[in-house]
């Protein structure tokens, strides 16, 4: 979330309604509006405000919102809602946090969470952690249950390939048990990469 500064608008010229000048003082007034016109005009004024706007800003890796998943599909019990907004530093490193929630009306013991992606693109590095928020990720474990209608954050990091990555596809794999049984389930997280920005796209 990039913080910006408004310029403030010069006001109007507070002149009072009643009073009657003297025929000298427009003289002097007209001087005095010169010399201010010169020491602060209002193009001046603009480009001030922009340079300490652009200073004030700042520049994240990623300015990208997290997004809600709208379209939650209730025959399967675990999704992916919302997914924070990916982190790199346009390189060789890439983080996606995403909260997955448990829709079902039994718990979910997770056991495992792990990226499935292209071949030959982007791979994972180290393993899913658990936890946190957006703004300050977890490194729990991620074996834990996920009670019913409530939800669990994972973090995966990856390394950037050399070749531009912005077409790639991100999945989870979810390793589940239940009272049915063991299984697992593929959950979609990003489609693409393509409003990131890599120095090799």
């Amino acid at each position: 979330m990039a913080l910006r500064l408004v310029g403030l608008g010069q006001g109007g010229s507070g002149q009072p309604s009643q009073f009657v000048r003297p025929a000298w003082l427009g003289g002097v007034l007209a001087g005095i509006s010169m010399v201010l016109a010169g020491c602060g005009s209002p193009a001046g004024d603009a480009a001030d405000a922009a340079s300490v706007s652009d200073a004030a800003s700042p520049t994240p890796a990623a300015a990208l919102p997290s997004v809600r998943n709208a379209t939650l599909d209730p025959g399967q019990s675990l999704n992916v809602s919302t997914v924070c907004p990916p982190v790199t530093d346009g390189k060789t490193m890439l983080t996606v946090s995403f909260e997955v929630v448990n829709l079902g009306d039994t718990d979910v013991s997770i056991t495992g969470v792990k990226a499935l992606l292209p071949f030959g693109g982007m791979f994972q590095h180290g393993r899913t952690t658990s936890g946190g928020t957006c703004l300050n990720t977890g490194t729990g474990s991620v074996a834990g249950v996920v009670p019913a209608g409530e939800s669990q954050l994972y973090t995966m990091n990856f390394k950037v390939p050399p070749t531009c990555p912005q077409n790639q596809q991100i999945q989870a794999v979810i390793s589940l048990v239940t009272p049915g049984g063991k299984g697992q389930t593929t959950v979609p997280v990003l489609p693409n990469l393509k409003k990131m920005q890599f120095d090799n796209c």
